[in-house]
């Protein structure tokens, strides 16, 4: 499996947990009426908004490995998928 995958892993499990929520409370909110639909749609906003916290804290752990506490202990000293081209240009130049 490739590292940019096994980097991202954590942070994809944890996303995937409030999408399992979200789709029955949708479900059950587009099947009730009044208070308790409102109640449904204030839940799932909440779980939409974590959900998108986390795809943006996933990208920012394959493209960059930041933040550090995201990324696995045995990966944190390696560069992110952007900084790897650039560290592997910037060596190559320095080299006579």
């Amino acid at each position: 499996m490739p590292e940019c995958c096994v980097r991202g892993l954590p942070v994809a499990v944890v996303a995937a947990w409030p999408m399992l929520i979200g789709v029955p409370l949708t479900v059950i909110g587009m099947t009730q009426h009044g208070t308790i639909a409102d109640l449904f749609a204030i839940a799932l906003g909440a779980v939409l908004f974590f959900i998108v916290l986390a795809a943006i804290t996933w990208l920012t752990v394959v493209l960059f490995n930041r933040p550090r506490f995201a990324v696995p202990p045995h990966l944190r000293n390696r560069p992110g998928l952007i900084a790897s081209p650039i560290r592997s240009r910037r060596g190559s130049r320095a080299a006579p």
